[in-house]
Order: structure tokens, then sequence, then C-alpha cells
């Protein structure tokens, strides 16, 4: 009886975790670098993602996120089909993460993860190369968004963060 009730557990805790559906590759992520030097990365983030009211919101390990007169260190918030900046100054980690969460009519319809590893140059700390590690759209079901928690998306950042 106890393997019985422990196999169906299971079996639910594996129902409960298939029901969200992911389509990956979904949202384009594009970077161009203001300013590189040995003090500090200024880089502009472009996103593109399908959605009239989407909104993206963005936070960095480590840095500023931010447009032209504003930045945060925590989430900000800005049109999903648009850019950002992001800002470190100095070089005290090797790797970074970007989050972004795309909301729409305050559902989660998506997510990206970004790494943002040092590079040299002549042995001197000189920028960071972006690339991404997940690029996630959660897809309407009968015509519905679905429900996808925070905690489930900060889940899969700390899962495919290396």
């Amino acid at each position: 009886m106890k393997k019985f009730f422990i196999l169906f557990l299971f079996s639910l805790l594996l129902v409960s975790c298939s029901d969200v559906l992911e389509k990956e590759q979904n949202v384009f992520f594009s970077s161009r670098p203001y300013v590189q030097s040995n003090i500090s990365s200024k880089c502009y983030i472009h996103m593109s993602f399908s959605g009239f009211d989407t909104l993206a919101y963005v936070k960095a390990s480590s840095g500023l996120i931010g447009s032209q007169t504003e930045y945060s260190d925590d989430y900000s918030v800005f049109e999903a089909d648009s850019g950002f900046t992001w800002i470190n100054d100095g070089y005290d980690d090797e790797v970074i993460y970007i989050e972004v969460i795309f909301k729409d009519d305050g559902y989660i319809v998506g997510y990206g993860l970004l790494e943002a590893v040092l590079f040299y140059e002549n042995e001197m700390p000189f920028g960071y190369n972006l690339s991404v590690l997940r690029s996630i759209v959660f897809p309407k079901v009968n015509n519905k968004h679905q429900n996808i928690s925070e905690e489930y998306v900060l889940m899969q950042f700390e899962k495919y963060k290396n």
C-alpha cells in the first residue's frame, strides 16, 4: 500500500509539472556594446517579443538596468518590443546573468535568460560577451493565458545558470 501511495504521489507531481506548455526560441535578443574599456562596460540590448501590451521586467545579477535617464539594480520595466541598457562598472564578476520576464495583462507569457561572460584583452578584463541561455514563451491554451507563477520562472532561471 505504501509503494502505491508513493507512486501515486509521484505521478501527480509529474502531471502537475507537465501542465506547462513552453515553446523555445521565440524571443529575439540582440546586443551592441556602447562602451567597453578596462574600467566599465555598457551594452544596449534589444528585445523582440510579439504582443500588443507585453511588458518586460528586467534585472541583472550585477550592474544596473535602465534607459538613457533612469537605472536600477532591481527589476526595471520596458515595452517588450524595445530595448534597455545594461551598465556594469568594474569587472568583479566573471559571469553575470540578466533575467527577463515577459508579462501580458498581468500573466507571465515568457522569459529570457542572458549570460554575460567576462573577456580579456592583453590579459586585462575588457568587456563581456553576451549570449542567450533560454528564450521561452508560454503560448495561450484554448485562447487563454496559462497560469505561470513567478516562482516557476525563478526556478527555471536557477536551473539554467551555470
